[in-house]
């Protein structure tokens, strides 16, 4: 999908201020994805001083399977593009990546249950990747806001909130409102 959505706006111009305050409250690297084929495409990356290992570039990509937000793509995705992806060759970069489809699908159950993931180095040893969907319809993610924080230290109770709150700001300056069954556009863009 284009990262251009809404009124013009785009999703990189949306996620930005959120961002900023992400990484001012967390302290740690924030990054914003899209879904481009097989691999999330990075549209940016706001980095924090002495922060923990982070390899993404911008644009950079990152292979579906071996990073956080590609996971949270492939939960939201449709079940067909789901069974593509868990029966092709998936390579382990490190020894925590996920390379078995029934764990794997284990995982993506969870994310759709629980609206997120942390996964613990499986791109990067030192490194965990916290990532939330940001939607502008019903249970289709159309980017990614993920947290890269030093593996031991992700403190979920305090981060989870933080990126959701992010994502639903985001949703919002693309002209969406936060349903509790999804997103509906809003029929007059709010001011900003």
């Amino acid at each position: 999908m284009a990262a251009t959505l809404g009124q013009g706006s785009s999703l990189r111009e949306a996620a930005l201020p959120p961002m900023e305050d992400l990484l001012h409250h967390t302290g740690n690297h924030v990054s914003l994805g899209v879904l481009e084929g097989t691999d999330v495409l990075y549209l940016e990356r706001l980095a924090a001083d002495d922060a923990t290992i982070n390899i993404t570039r911008i644009p950079g990509r990152l292979p579906v399977h071996g990073c956080s937000a590609g996971l949270v793509f492939m939960a939201y995705a449709p079940e067909e593009e789901q069974e593509r992806f868990l029966t092709r060759r998936l390579e382990a970069l490190t020894p925590d990546t996920v390379t078995d489809p029934e764990r794997l699908r284990g995982i993506l159950a969870d994310i759709r249950r629980n609206g997120y993931v942390s996964m613990a180095g499986i791109i990067v040893e030192e490194s965990s990747g916290i990532s939330v969907p940001i939607f502008v319809e019903e249970q289709h993610a159309v980017g990614t806001l993920t947290v890269i924080v030093p593996r031991g230290e992700e403190h979920l109770a305090v981060t989870i909130p933080q990126l959701q709150f992010a994502a639903r700001t985001i949703t919002r300056r693309l002209g969406y409102e936060p349903t509790a069954r999804g997103m509906q556009r809003r029929s007059e863009p709010r001011p900003r």
